[in-house]
């Protein structure tokens, strides 16, 4: 499976030293030289020359005319701090440029976008679920683990975490 990934699912399991339940379900993520500079200014830049000698993360850079386009879609994510989602524009871009099979991103304007052009999208929750429906993690695990995503700076709605924790139990029961 050829994944894409934008910053925000990378860094939530990275600021929450779990990075390898994202690396459990996609062994190998495709990212581009925006998202790779994002991770930088957030200070993950180790993280990120460790993941890529692993051969976990690849970092692909875009032609500038496919740059060009990633500034497109970033109007129609938002007009009023368009460099706030270059990232995960041009993660958009390098997914229809690679044929990807999925799209890794969580904020709510992106995947609309995402959506609109067929792109099929999963993020850090339902990285998380999957980890549950594996067996990686138990639910309660999975609710530990998105409490410390949410102390260290992740917005998550409390209505998504509870949906999110009820779906996570009931995956356990009908195990």
């Amino acid at each position: 499976m050829l994944v894409v990934g934008n910053a925000g699912p990378i860094s939530a399991f990275l600021l929450v030293d779990r990075v390898e339940l994202l690396f459990s379900i996609f062994p190998q993520v495709h990212i581009p030289g925006k998202v790779r500079e994002e991770l930088r200014q957030a200070d993950f830049m180790a993280d990120v020359l460790r993941m890529e000698r692993e051969g976990k993360i690849l970092t692909v850079n875009l032609a500038d005319e496919e740059k060009a386009a990633a500034q497109g879609i970033v109007c129609e994510i938002e007009t009023a701090n368009p460099e706030r989602h270059l990232g995960e524009a041009e993660a958009m871009m390098l997914c229809e440029k690679l044929h990807a099979d999925l799209l890794l991103l969580d904020e709510e304007p992106a995947r609309r976008v995402a959506s609109s052009r067929g792109l099929r999208i999963v993020g850090s929750l339902g990285i998380l679920l999957e980890n549950v429906r594996r067996g990686n993690v138990t639910a309660r695990e999975l609710k530990e683990i998105i409490d410390l995503m949410m102390c260290q700076g992740v917005r998550i709605s409390e209505s998504l975490k509870d949906d999110v924790i009820n779906k996570a139990y009931m995956m356990e029961k009908e195990r």
